[in-house]
């Protein structure tokens, strides 16, 4: 071997090695690393919850039943689909159970998904601000489009809170990691009412998206149609 070749060939080994921990060039590094991202924390004393998401996503406030909802910006000008994370605060009667309302609103989901290629990805359990809590994933699609929601599932006396992230399906990878992280920021300062003024507002939106819908309907044992 020529003194040339010995000099080149390490480099050359090196070279390959971090090309290939890099994902061959293809695929892309988990973009939001745990703890990685600035947060800023929004409160909703209403519906008796906090959450963290991060800084640079806009906020959306009581829109199609969502409590709050936050939109990350466009990555570049190729960037079609926008993520989102947001929280839905339902009124449950009062001998919903946390698996009661997980079971509820995995049925509810597949009758509003109905004709959209409802599927399941993934269901457990976790803790979230020391509560036990559900997490449910699931695809369907939109169009030419395949929509990965997760949501992660909490009961609180009367209430039960889903936060609810969504993604395409090709780019839920890279988002996971902080979609858990804002998942488990969720803190509940509700533990239970008596107060019928507090338990206001049971009723289905009118305009609302299918996953809130679902999610509503599994709470107050509501009728939903498929979409």
């Amino acid at each position: 071997m020529s003194r040339l070749l010995r000099c080149v060939l390490p480099l050359c080994v090196s070279a390959l090695c971090a090309w290939l921990m890099t994902g061959c060039g293809n695929e892309s590094p988990t973009k939001f690393p745990p703890g990685a991202v600035p947060y800023r924390i929004y409160a909703n004393d209403d519906y008796g919850f906090s959450i963290r998401f991060p800084k640079v996503w806009s906020l959306d406030y009581n829109n199609s039943g969502l409590a709050v909802q936050a939109t990350s910006p466009l990555e570049n000008a190729a960037d079609a689909y926008q993520e989102s994370s947001g929280v839905i605060g339902v009124y449950m009667d009062y001998d919903r159970t946390l698996e009661d309302y997980h079971l509820r609103n995995k049925g509810a989901l597949a009758t509003v998904y109905n004709s959209y290629n409802f599927l399941i990805k993934g269901e457990g359990d976790t803790r979230i601000d020391g509560r036990d809590a559900k997490v449910l994933e699931f695809t369907y699609t939109s169009g030419s489009t395949t929509i990965y929601n997760q949501e992660f599932e909490v009961v609180s006396g009367d209430r039960a809170y889903v936060v609810l992230n969504i993604s395409t399906t090709d780019n839920f990878a890279r988002f996971r990691d902080l979609f858990a992280e804002i998942g488990h920021s969720l803190t509940i300062s509700y533990d239970d009412s008596t107060d019928e003024q507090s338990r206001k507002n049971r009723s289905i939106p009118a305009e609302t998206t299918p996953s809130v819908k679902a999610a509503l309907a599994a709470g107050n044992g509501s009728v939903v149609q498929p979409q």
